[in-house]
């Protein structure tokens, strides 16, 4: 047994190399020949346990142990006794200093220094803190330094990832819009990562789509926000760990058995890595968040707690931003809707009294004068007038009363729009002719049978009429047109009048909404017509729209029924017969 291996006998990875290793080139000859203390601080390094080395000599010869191996990852084993800088260039703008110092016999302690390690077939960002210790020789002049290590990068990246947590529920905090909260997590997530591209989407169980409500991209790749796509698309095995709520964990999309033979279409959006975080409610897959990297990469136990938390977090703020905007829109529609009310009451005051005063006036007429018959009889029709005006506004409340309160029951038979149209042209005639308006009619040739209470639709096509009548000034043109429309009849009424604001236009079916409408009561009403007639269609299974370019525009409502079946007609008929 020779000296050297005497020198360095025991197990390890590293006394093996020791042993093994040709040391005829090497400046400070065999192992026999090098100083005492040199041998001493290998032997006490190859025994510890930390990552550990020693540079020694003029060119600070590089020696460690079987810890410090993993810290060299692909530049052991030809680290062993090449000069320090040789080996680590990277390292000598930061740490030169310290080591020069440490040189002249000042210790020093180095903390999180970065180093990239190979791990698992992947490099991997490290931190280490380590000391630098000068080794004096036999004379106890400085002759080398002595580095004693540990990895400090799970510590110092649970304190980023605390820190990276406290700022996301700052920065959610003050957002109120879901679209926002979902973007600004995305991003904060993504430059934390240095991932290429980050998105949350939501999962549409049934359809087995996701939604990608947000995303971030680093600059020069493009964003996929607003996109849906298929949930089989990720293949089958994947599907399962997430509806399973497991997180998935591509590291290589090339070598990874489940993606591999979709890699080319990965590698053409720039996708080589990704980790996708599900998130689970009441047993449903509901979110997805996905992280993406344009290299391999191997994602840490830490990128996973990151993403879980953050996919919570963002969920549950989205949530709470949702919830309150619905709370602030109810707030805001019982505002509006107790604002209408009032104007609303007022209104039925005001046209209440109204007829009242004629009808007083007449009545102590009667009382205190001697009339001929000529005048009780003009006096007594307008009693009757006003009587009759008094009776349609409280039919219209009692209307709009059953309706609301689900009482209207319809008598339906089947009935030709065209004599429904007809009817309610004959009862609004009298106001048409008296403003002096051109109604033009352009009824379809073909059947336009429905099933439906004859009084109510007459009703609706009347209101529609009426309504256009008293908001178009006067020699103004209406138009009634009837269509057929995939198994539809639809009925339009057109005027050349006032028009309407968009704001108005979109709730113009509301009840008490038409108070607002309305810059000229002369011709009375409470404005219940539009809410009555979208309540009477609904009931035959059909639905009202209104709408208007403009105030001075003039306005287009359309209703939609459906058609009756012209066999259903026939066998109506036959019945009947």
């Amino acid at each position: 047994m020779t000296t050297s291996t005497l020198t360095f006998a025991g197990e390890g990875a590293m006394r093996a190399l020791l042993r093994a290793h040709d040391w005829s080139g090497f400046a400070l000859g065999p192992p026999t020949a090098w100083p005492g203390p040199l041998k001493t601080v290998i032997q006490l390094m190859l025994d510890c346990r930390r990552p550990s080395c020693l540079a020694w000599g003029p060119q600070l010869h590089l020696f460690y142990n079987d810890a410090y191996m993993e810290v060299l990852g692909e530049k052991h084993p030809s680290a062993l006794a090449r000069p320090f800088w040789d080996v680590w260039p990277e390292l000598r703008q930061d740490l030169g200093p310290a080591v020069a110092r440490a040189l002249k016999g000042e210790p020093s302690l180095q903390k999180n220094m970065p180093f990239q390690i190979m791990r698992q077939g992947f490099l991997e960002p490290t931190l280490f803190i380590f000391s630098l210790l000068p080794v004096r020789d036999d004379e106890g002049q400085v002759a080398g330094l002595f580095s004693l290590g540990m990895e400090t990068t799970e510590q110092v990246q649970a304190e980023q990832s605390q820190r990276f947590l406290l700022a996301l529920t700052d920065g959610l905090r003050p957002l109120d819009e879901p679209d926002r909260i979902t973007a600004l997590a995305c991003e904060m997530l993504g430059r934390h990562l240095k991932a290429s591209r980050v998105f949350y989407c939501e999962v549409d169980h049934l359809q087995r789509t996701f939604f990608i409500r947000s995303n971030w991209v680093r600059q020069g790749l493009d964003s996929v926000a607003g996109e849906t796509r298929r949930l089989d698309d990720y293949g089958p095995q994947i599907i399962d760990m997430l509806y399973g709520a497991q997180p998935v964990a591509i590291n290589d999309i090339a070598q990874d058995p489940r993606t591999a033979p979709y890699a080319q279409a990965y590698r053409r959006i720039g996708l080589r890595a990704y980790l996708a975080i599900p998130l689970i409610k009441s047993n449903r897959l509901i979110s997805l968040l996905s992280v993406h990297s344009d290299v391999p990469r191997r994602w840490s136990r830490r990128d996973r707690y990151l993403c879980e938390q953050l996919i919570e977090r963002t969920w549950a703020a989205a949530q709470n931003a949702h919830a309150q905007a619905q709370l602030r829109t109810a707030v805001d529609k019982l505002k509006m809707a107790d604002a209408q009310k009032d104007e609303f009451l007022a209104m039925l005051g005001h046209e209440l009294r109204n007829p009242l005063a004629p009808i007083r006036s007449a009545a102590e007429l009667l009382m205190r004068a001697k009339l001929d018959e000529g005048e009780v009889r003009q006096t007594s029709e307008i009693i009757a007038r006003q009587v009759d005006h008094m009776t349609v506004l409280i039919d219209d409340l009692l209307d709009v009363s059953r309706v609301t309160r689900g009482l209207i029951e319809l008598e339906k038979t089947p009935l030709d729009m065209r004599r429904i149209v007809q009817d309610a042209v004959e009862q609004v005639d009298p106001l048409i002719r008296s403003r002096h308006h051109h109604l033009a009619l352009h009824l379809t040739p073909e059947v336009t049978t429905v099933m439906g209470d004859e009084k109510r639709l007459v009703q609706v096509v009347a209101n529609l009429l009426n309504n256009a009548a008293k908001y178009t000034p006067q020699g103004g043109h209406l138009v009634l047109r009837t269509e057929l429309h995939d198994q539809k009849v639809v009925l339009s009424v057109m005027d050349d009048g006032i028009g309407m604001e968009p704001e108005l236009a979109s709730r113009v079916f509301e009840l008490f909404a038409q108070a607002e409408r309305t810059p000229d009561r002369a011709s009375g009403g409470l404005g219940l017509g539009l809410a009555l007639v979208k309540s009477l269609v609904e009931l035959h299974g059909g639905g009202v729209t209104g709408a208007s370019i403009g105030p001075g525009k003039g306005s287009t409502f359309t209703v939609s029924l459906p058609r009756l079946p012209v066999q259903a007609e026939r066998a109506k008929g036959q019945q009947a017969a």
